[in-house]
């Protein structure tokens, strides 16, 4: 009986053991060199995919608003940087221009010979044949194109003024002239794109003046022979840019002495 007894204990550790081995495993532990540890604690993944789908929303969120920002229209008055008006800034400073607290380009697109006139408050004027600068304080001419159709030639040509520092107070008229055309046997208008720049302002007028042949007969109000219909704006010095409210100014033959010169 006593046999019995010591075998069916036997039996009993031998399954007690079993079972705490497969326990051992079913939680990851091993047995020998390795050290013991508890089962592990399943791990809440909740929060950190909360976390996940918040960051999801906010990134939709954020593509929404700019979206609604791109469609939204420029604040009025606010200076618009068109490329055109890039491309001939840079092409400016490049060819030797200098940087001003006022700036006026003009550009056009043929071999003819445009003036960038300044008449400025108190008489003086700069740019065309005859300079008066007395009255226009640091202005100047500093890029002169198609020159007489002799000097500095261009496809692209580009007259700029600037002024440093000293900008005298008063009424400007700034005017785009017809000097000289590479054809004065036939009447052309010739597209131009006047730009003025303030500090950081710019703003960008289109226009066109129209050379006449004598043949054709034109007159001018005054009788005279017109050799030219030309644009000029009318700008008082202030916080603002000149509006592209274009003035025509009929330019007559002079050559003859018949008239004086504008």
């Amino acid at each position: 009986m006593r046999r019995w007894s010591v075998a069916l204990g036997a039996v009993f550790a031998l399954l007690i053991g079993f079972g705490a081995v497969e326990f051992l495993y079913a939680c990851g532990l091993s047995v020998g060199s390795s050290s013991w540890s508890s089962c592990p604690v399943p791990i809440d993944r909740s929060a950190s995919i909360a976390e996940a789908e918040r960051g999801e929303r906010l990134l939709r969120l954020i593509h929404v608003a700019q979206m609604a920002l791109a469609e939204k229209p420029l604040c009025e008055g606010e200076p618009v940087r068109d490329a055109a008006a890039v491309q001939t800034m840079q092409r400016t400073y490049a060819r030797g221009g200098e940087r001003g607290m006022l700036e006026v380009f003009l550009a056009w697109k043929t071999y003819d010979d445009l003036d960038l006139v300044v008449h400025c408050p108190g008489g003086g004027s700069i740019g065309g044949g005859v300079n008066h600068p007395g009255s226009c304080g640091d202005g100047a001419i500093d890029l002169d194109a198609n020159q007489s159709l002799a000097t500095n030639i261009s496809s692209t040509p580009i007259e700029h003024a600037v002024w440093g520092l000293s900008i005298p107070d008063g009424v400007f008229r700034i005017g785009a002239y017809v000097y000289e055309v590479t054809d004065p046997s036939r009447g052309r208008k010739i597209p131009f794109t006047m730009m003025f720049k303030l500090g950081e302002e710019e703003r960008s007028c289109d226009g066109a003046v129209e050379y006449f042949p004598k043949s054709a007969g034109k007159l001018t109000q005054d009788g005279k022979h017109m050799i030219a219909r030309d644009l000029i704006i009318e700008w008082k010095r202030g916080n603002e840019l000149p509006a592209c409210s274009w003035r025509e100014h009929e330019d007559p033959y002079c050559g003859d002495h018949a008239c004086q010169d504008p």
